[in-house]
């Protein structure tokens, strides 16, 4: 099991109601098999969601507690092994996802398929990808950055709200009559 940290600065710092971020720390898993082949997954450290899951906690998760129970087992007993990581470390859900990430591209490329194949099957060709837009001071600041995000070609926009309801609904009206209902 191989974990790489990843520390990235936000170009400007990403504002939500619960917290202000400077950047943004990601951890990379590999899962590395007996036959050459690894499987790659990516997880968040961020508190969010009920989870204190931060960058040193969830390597110490994976290496101490995760890594022992999959040494030695098949990559493709999926099911059995996220059940026996949960019962080692309740609720370590992003630690989790990481793994099982890459258990499953493992899977994948063992048996030269798509993940989609493994997860009941493709359902579209093309996916609508988002951008969330950060709680800027004004309503000007929100638009410009709005605006930047349309112009690489971002159709679908969340708004992070939650500290003034009334700027809330300000806020998205001025981007609903900035954009339209094309977004």
């Amino acid at each position: 099991i191989e974990t790489i940290p990843l520390h990235l600065p936000f170009g400007s710092p990403f504002q939500i109601a619960a917290a202000k971020r400077d950047f943004l720390e990601l951890l990379i898993v590999r899962v590395h098999t007996d036959q050459g082949v690894y499987g790659i997954g990516e997880t968040q450290a961020w508190r969010r969601q009920g989870s204190a899951e931060l960058l040193p906690n969830l390597m110490h998760s994976i290496h101490d507690q995760f890594a022992p129970q999959l040494i030695g087992r098949s990559p493709f007993q999926i099911n059995a092994i996220m059940h026996d990581l949960n019962q080692t470390l309740y609720g370590s859900l992003y630690a989790q996802a990481a793994i099982g990430d890459a258990l499953y591209d493992l899977v994948g490329k063992f048996l030269n398929v798509p993940i989609h194949a493994l997860l009941g099957g493709k359902c579209r060709d093309t996916v609508r990808v988002g951008a969330v837009l950060s709680m800027k001071p004004t309503v000007e600041e929100l638009v410009e950055a709005a605006q930047g995000f349309f112009d690489r070609g971002f159709r679908h926009l969340g708004l992070k709200i939650g500290i003034d309801p009334v700027a809330d609904l300000r806020n998205a009206k001025a981007l609903r009559d900035r954009f339209g209902d094309d977004i």
